[in-house]
């Protein structure tokens, strides 16, 4: 079945066709200007994301620093987690909450703009210089936490619970105690529980113990020893060479100086990665410093011999560790208030207007250059994105509906305001053929003339009806419906 029109229908469609062309070529022009506008943003985003790289670099390789020396895990600042996600105006982004409703221009501050919330691990320089610590002292003096002892009523290996048979002396253990498990092992008891009494009722019970291991990676078997104390080894059973317990701290004091050695060589990548200036990188340049020194002290014990005067576990290799030890904390300590002031601090009031110091701030600025709904950058670049994919659809839409209704109508444009005779002047009567039902209208009259083409002469068209009160100003026009 053929189309048919009202005339306002006819009016309307007729009316978009003739407008089609300037249409399309607005929004080209538009879309030419958010392109343009898109590159331009783009050029000032990138000169702003040095800016807000350098900040963000400073403030990740400062956590991860304090992280090596002291075990501080931040929540670091993500850039496509969060910057970006704010600059596109994703739904649900956090740095423009809905709820409660964050109503200013510059992005809210999150907790990670400070560094929070912080946990902490154990992954760290300062427990393995700690553990170190006590791993030497008991090397060399042994410990005591009771008299208590007993046997094992069971095998024993890391990760289970402590049985004991009941025939020791002087008692049972206590929470907190730290006993040594068949010699293999050190560790400290965290819960204490009587075996239940089986008869004959004067048969020893015993007690299961709750451990967390110190050090020591072996087992041992049923009946070994347990004990609440341990002698240390004089200098010359250390240069000599000891086994046993000995050998379990040992091999904890080297496990400890690898990890010492992993934690050292992380703040040092931290470091040469910070390009901080002025005194912060005098500062960096006395932290490495202070580092290669402390490395020496490890090389040094890795490449001593085993036993002898100069051996690993040796007065003169060990006191040399702990000398370092404690120049070292003492240098952790500084750091890590030296770090605290170059991260410094950012707040932010009612009005989303940000005040502070140090990285924290800096980059909290360069964060509101980016994002700000007033100007950021970032946000113009994405905006602009935008502008140009709507401009497109857009023109693509009014493309393809032109090209729909071309398919059904003809149109032209009059030339001249009919003089109220049966002849007409068109812009182009391409399409119109003699005998054509053609349809005279514009925008404002609503009586729509209906006729026939008697005679065409170039742009001239004779019709079958005087032509009278249409105006090339209202966008007088010829249809046909096709």
């Amino acid at each position: 079945m053929a189309i048919t029109f009202t005339d306002a229908q006819l009016r309307t469609a007729s009316d978009q066709i003739l407008a089609g062309p300037t249409t399309l070529s607005v929004l080209n022009q538009q879309g030419q200007q958010a392109t343009n506008g898109q590159a331009a943003a783009l050029q000032s985003d990138d000169a702003n994301a040095v800016y807000y790289n350098n900040y963000l670099n400073l403030v990740n390789q400062y956590e991860a620093e304090a992280q090596h020396l002291n075990g501080t895990v931040y929540t670091q600042y993500s850039t496509n987690s969060t910057l970006v996600p704010a600059a596109q105006a994703t739904p649900g982004n956090r740095s423009f909450p809905t709820s409660p409703p964050w109503v200013n221009f510059n992005p809210i501050l999150l907790p990670e703009n400070n560094g929070n919330p912080t946990t902490t691990t154990n992954s760290n320089e300062t427990f393995a210089m700690n553990d170190l610590t006590t791993m030497i002292n008991l090397l060399k003096n042994g410990y005591d936490d009771g008299d208590q002892s007993d046997t094992l009523a069971d095998s024993w290996s890391p990760g289970d619970q402590v049985v004991t048979a009941g025939t020791g002396d002087e008692g049972d253990f206590t929470v907190g105690q730290r006993i040594v498990i068949g010699g293999v092992a050190l560790a400290q008891i965290t819960a204490a529980v009587d075996n239940p009494v089986t008869p004959p009722f004067d048969t020893p019970n015993g007690q299961t113990l709750t451990v967390t291991v110190l050090a020591g990676t072996g087992t041992a078997s049923s009946g070994s020893g347990v004990a609440a104390s341990a002698s240390g080894y004089s200098n010359l059973d250390r240069e000599s060479g000891v086994g046993g317990f000995g050998g379990v701290l040992e091999a904890q004091i080297t496990t400890d100086l690898t990890n010492w050695q992993t934690y050292l060589t992380a703040e040092q990548t931290a470091l040469n990665a910070n390009d901080d200036t002025g005194a912060a990188e005098t500062a960096i340049a006395t932290a490495l410093s202070n580092i290669s020194t402390a490395l020496g002290v490890i090389s040094t014990f890795s490449s001593a011999p085993a036993t002898g005067s100069n051996g690993k576990f040796s007065d003169t290799v060990l006191n040399q560790i702990s000398s370092e030890i404690t120049t070292r904390q003492s240098q952790v300590t500084s750091r890590l208030s030296q770090i605290a002031t170059y991260l410094g601090s950012v707040s932010q009031d009612g009005s989303g207007n940000i005040s502070g110091t140090g990285a924290f701030y800096n980059l909290m600025n360069w964060i509101v250059q980016r994002i700000s709904k007033a100007g950021g950058t970032l946000t113009k670049y994405y905006s602009f994105g935008l502008i140009t994919t709507y401009t497109n659809a857009t023109t693509s839409n009014t493309s393809s509906q032109l090209s729909g209704f071309q398919q059904n109508l003809t149109v032209t444009a009059l030339a001249a305001n009919p003089n109220g005779s049966t002849i007409i002047q068109v812009n182009s009567a391409t399409g119109f053929s003699v005998g054509d039902t053609v349809y005279i209208m514009d925008d404002t009259n609503l009586a729509t003339l209906q006729t026939t083409i008697e005679y065409i002469s170039g742009n001239n068209v004779t019709l079958l009806a005087n032509v009278s009160g249409f105006a090339t100003n209202k966008n007088g026009r010829m249809v046909k419906v096709l």
